[in-house]
């Protein structure tokens, strides 16, 4: 937190109410892990000399 925001470790501690700081807690982002059951599960492909060439295409086209 003092880093994002450029505080010093005094201020945090002295200089900022702490109902403030529960704020700026509470209103940052969050991630909530997927549930196992949740999760797709994709198929494996494995890398043939033709595919590798097809991604590297697709890559290369991106670029123009």
């Amino acid at each position: 937190m003092c880093a994002h925001y450029g505080w010093s470790w005094e201020y945090l501690h002295w200089g900022l109410r702490w109902p403030i700081m529960q704020r700026v807690l509470i209103d940052a982002p969050g991630y909530e892990m997927p549930k196992p059951e949740e999760k797709e599960v994709k198929e494996k492909k494995k890398l043939t000399k033709q595919n590798a060439k097809d991604i590297m295409n697709y890559i290369n086209s991106l670029d123009s």
